[in-house]
């Protein structure tokens, strides 16, 4: 006991790894309640369930790998999506679960899902699975939901994608085509794939046509 309680075990540094933002300032915090702590009598298992309370955080790795450092290992979730909803923006992983806000990462290529209600994520996040393995979804800037039977989807250029839940998987292909071949010769403003056959309109120039 006298060894084990030693000054070399106590903890003078907390070293974070994989930690981004906001998420590697609330752990540095940590620093302080842990500092002249013993290692040996820490209680790593009730230390790991607090820090994955955090919803930021997918994978903690707590070890002592020098003496009197302690280190946090960390990896966090993968951030699929934004989320605009009543003036903020959060960050969703690929279920659609929000974790953390846009200032706790920083800036990342992903498509925005806009939203006036909770209920409204559940399906934009169902449609986003249906086109994941398109290239529609490398183009697609946001998301929302228009009226109760439409889903827009705007594309980097601005052409609207409209849809629903309903549309077969195999109609994104087929749009997919339908835009990048028709939109080399002029601007598209939408492509409408809710129905039988698919309602095209072009953007109309200065003078109307």
């Amino acid at each position: 006991m006298n060894f084990l309680n030693k000054d070399i075990f106590k903890i003078r540094s907390v070293s974070i790894e994989g930690a981004e933002n906001q998420l590697y300032i609330k752990l540095k915090k940590m620093e302080k309640d842990l500092f002249d702590k013993n290692i040996n009598f820490i209680d790593f298992i009730k230390l790991e369930k607090t820090i994955l309370k955090d919803k930021r955080i997918e994978k903690i790795n707590i070890n002592t790998k020098e003496l009197g450092i302690l280190s946090l290992e960390v990896k966090e979730k993968e951030i699929n999506y934004y989320l605009q909803y009543k003036k903020e923006i959060y960050l969703l992983d690929k279920n659609g679960e929000i974790c953390g806000r846009i200032n706790d990462k920083r800036v990342l290529d992903v498509p925005i899902i806009c939203v006036d209600s909770k209920e409204e994520i559940l399906p934009l996040i169902i449609l986003m699975k249906k086109i994941e393995k398109t290239q529609l979804q490398k183009m697609l800037s946001q998301i929302y939901m228009d009226g109760k039977y439409c889903i827009n989807m705007i594309l980097l250029d601005g052409t609207i994608i409209k849809t629903n839940l309903e549309v077969d998987p195999k109609k994104y292909y087929i749009s997919e085509c339908l835009y990048l071949n028709l939109s080399k010769w002029r601007k598209i403003e939408y492509i409408d794939i809710r129905f039988k056959d698919y309602v095209l309109k072009y953007m109309e120039d200065k003078n109307g046509k």
